[in-house]
């Protein structure tokens, strides 16, 4: 049994798999810290062989971490890393290594799936989407700030607005500041991935791509392009193409 965890800044996602099964997973807010992990992995611990782990988190947490697999569960932890080629796709970055590696094993895992062009977004503290063409190479892509970092930068900013974060797929002009805000936040994350979409195409004219969604807020951003492939688990399932 693998041990796969997914740890942003946000949430750690994590699963157990045997194989191609799924045994169990969850997630928890990083400010919960790991006995929460503790908790969700009772009867599982003797059976686990390896740690796999996606991280973009300090150093210093990634210590944590590590201490706490060596404690708890008796393994090291593995991170995977950002490399030039991976499973058929070509890192679009001059330095490989600089592209966050949530966003390389979430575009190397899609392009798996889709076996061509696609557009992977992931919807979390930020807005990541990234541009893979039919033959596997990445185009580049884009990084914007998700739901909660847009009302959040407002409320720091800005002395006549306080808001909270409300996830909404409404896109009409706002009666109230919190309904305005809510519908800028939904525009700006639709535009981005609009643009993007038409950015493939124009960089990839002849072949058609598939937008695929993943994180958090991904079902919230599906309703405005109902055509997406949702892919909840899609940086965890990239952990099993890096450590093949």
């Amino acid at each position: 049994m693998i041990l796969e965890i997914d740890m942003g800044n946000t949430r750690l996602k994590w699963r157990v798999r045997d194989s191609g099964l799924i045994c169990a997973r969850g997630n928890l807010l990083a400010s919960e810290g790991l006995e929460a992990l503790t908790d969700g992995l009772i009867g599982f611990v003797g059976q686990l062989r390896k740690i796999w782990v996606a991280s973009v988190v300090s150093s210093s947490a990634r210590q944590v971490l590590s201490l706490w697999c060596r404690e708890n569960i008796g393994l090291e932890a593995e991170f995977a890393s950002s490399e030039q080629v991976l499973a058929g796709v070509r890192n679009g970055y001059t330095k490989p290594e600089l592209l966050g590696v949530d966003r390389w094993l979430a575009l190397v895992a899609a392009y798996q799936r889709v076996r061509g062009a696609c557009v992977v977004v992931s919807c979390g503290t930020a807005i990541t989407v990234d541009l893979v063409n039919e033959n596997g190479q990445h185009l580049g892509g884009y990084i914007a700030p998700g739901f909660r970092l847009l009302a959040q930068s407002l409320n720091q900013q800005t002395s006549q607005i306080e808001v909270c974060c409300n996830l909404t797929a409404y896109l009409g002009p706002g009666i109230d500041t919190q309904a305005a805000v809510d519908a800028a936040s939904a525009a700006m994350v639709k535009g981005v991935i609009a643009n993007a979409l038409r950015e493939i195409k124009e960089l990839a004219p002849e072949t058609s791509s598939v937008l695929v969604l993943t994180g958090g807020d991904a079902e919230v951003v599906q309703v405005f392009f109902p055509q997406a492939l949702l892919s909840p688990d899609l940086v965890q399932d990239g952990l099993a193409f890096a450590f093949q």
